[in-house]
């Protein structure tokens, strides 16, 4: 097979006098197909172009488009349509791809020539469709021939990795996986399997999906076209690296950014920017605004994939530097710090919403009397029991057990009444049941137990989280007694009911 990267060289340089897009022209709609980089993306894949307005009169054209799709000549030139412009010009072998590009109060319609059947000619037709409107209509304006020019290394680079390699390996059956399985995440559910989780935002069809095909080689990839539905997804799916453009509608980037930053559940997220803006003056922003590194297009494919596996690496490293900060030391269930920490932004979200946030707290029966007759040692393998039935009992990614200190411990449940509550505490009830470690010098029963007291609060009622320690410790407390009291009259003890 032929190398097909021949077929796309260097951007052709413009012809001497030619302006296209010059300071005083704002972007008109002719100076498009005037460009010699969209020129030489048409010849190079078998296509023409015209420009329509809303009555379908020809308003530009390529300059092979009259004789290649027999366009017939009106009064003042060619504007006529033989047909209809979406049904196929059979007779001459082209047919529409995809639908009109917005142009103003134009169209620009593309055709392809049907005859040249070859394995990539499908790939190839989107991706041109798509490039002219990333790289041309998003930003008509006075420099359209600039921005032309520095976006072809990138549009190029990833040509030749999603298309001409993926072809040259005679992957044909591979082809339409790429293009119907990059956005994974706009209209279906989250991408499944292991791996890093990457979101990629940005308005260009083209950019999200040549992203997506190359991030997932290695991670997990949803997309989104705008800053708005990207914070959704954000908030929804926690993911592990955000790569996104600075430049798109309802929110940019840099606004993206800071609201991410400023949220305690995203602000540890690594964002990264990747845009084809250039001054410093945006760098200092995007850096400003919270993002870890700024990317200027165009990029390769292999640098791109570097740096994202660079920036995954660092944030492993700093989460496994803040776990040991914030959990316990001994039986690995968060410490009585970051138990806080949580308890405290819970109980706003709470309040925010309306929900009802529970908190179970729990203390081993007669632990002194344990360490005094088993040893320190096997003292500190009964906490480890106890917190992994405490951790067991959980089953929410909300919930929370953590050491409150010494042999307590806590159950922090978000969203949950009282039932839910009372429900999770049986858990614990019947998960001690089963371990059935010996106490001989129980106070309360010849194995081990906890006393357990829960409490519910509404936060927009309360005065502070406070109350809900306070209440979640006193029952507690009465549970020890009622035990206690039960195992004094010879019956069995029952220390784990509030």
């Amino acid at each position: 097979m032929e190398n097909q990267s021949d077929h796309l060289g260097p951007p052709p340089q413009p012809e001497p006098g030619l302006k296209v897009g010059a300071a005083d022209d704002r972007g008109r709609p002719g100076d498009l197909l005037a460009s010699p980089v969209v020129l030489a993306l048409l010849n190079a894949m078998g296509c023409h172009a015209l420009i329509l307005d809303e009555e379908l009169n020809v308003v530009s054209h390529d300059p092979g488009a009259p004789e290649a799709l027999g366009l017939r000549a009106g009064p003042d030139g060619v504007d006529i349509l033989p047909v209809p412009a979406r049904t196929h010009f059979a007779s001459r072998g082209f047919r529409l791809c995809g639908d009109p590009i917005p142009l103003g109060e134009h169209r620009l319609w593309v055709y392809r020539d049907v005859r040249r059947q070859e394995r990539r000619e499908e790939l190839e037709m989107i991706f041109l469709h798509e490039l002219l409107g990333t790289l041309a209509l998003r930003e008509a304006g006075p420099d359209l021939e600039g921005r032309l020019r520095s976006g072809w290394d990138l549009a190029m680079n990833l040509y030749r990795e999603l298309v001409v390699r993926r072809m040259a390996q005679g992957a044909e059956a591979e082809a339409p996986r790429i293009l119907a399985g990059c956005e994974p995440a706009e209209e279906g559910p989250l991408p499944a399997g292991g791996g890093s989780l990457v979101l990629v935002a940005d308005d260009s069809t083209l950019i999200r999906r040549l992203l997506a095909a190359i991030l997932g080689r290695e991670f997990r990839v949803v997309t989104a076209a705008d800053g708005v539905q990207a914070c959704e997804l954000i908030e929804r799916h926690l993911p592990d690296l955000v790569l996104m453009d600075a430049v798109m509608p309802v929110m940019d980037g840099f606004a993206l950014c800071r609201r991410l930053k400023a949220d305690p559940r995203t602000q540890e997220i690594p964002v990264l920017f990747l845009t084809a803006l250039q001054g410093e003056r945006d760098e200092v922003r995007a850096l400003e605004a919270g993002a870890i590194d700024f990317i200027q297009k165009p990029v390769t494919a292999a640098a791109l994939l570097a740096r994202v596996r660079n920036h995954l690496e660092l944030r492993r490293t700093r989460e496994g530097v803040a776990r040991l900060a914030v959990l316990d030391g001994l039986t690995g269930l968060a410490n009585r710090r970051r138990f806080d920490e949580v308890l405290a932004l819970e109980w706003q979200r709470s309040r925010r919403e309306g929900q009802p946030l529970s908190l179970i707290m729990g203390d081993v029966d007669s632990f002194k009397a344990y360490n005094d007759l088993y040893g320190h040692v096997e003292g500190d393998g009964c906490l480890k029991a106890v917190a992994g039935v405490f951790r067991e009992a959980l089953h929410r990614p909300a919930d929370l057990a953590a050491r409150y200190g010494g042999e307590e411990f806590v159950c922090l449940l978000p969203g949950t009444d009282e039932a839910g509550a009372q429900a999770v505490m049986a858990g614990i009830t019947s998960g001690l049941a089963r371990l059935g470690k010996p106490h001989a010098h129980s106070e309360v029963a010849p194995h081990v137990t906890v006393s357990l007291g829960v409490a519910t609060a509404y936060p927009a009622l309360q005065e502070g989280p406070g109350r809900l320690v306070e209440a979640a410790d006193q029952r507690m407390y009465e549970a020890k007694r009622r035990a206690k009291a039960h195992a004094s009259k010879g019956q069995p003890g029952n220390a784990t009911r509030a």
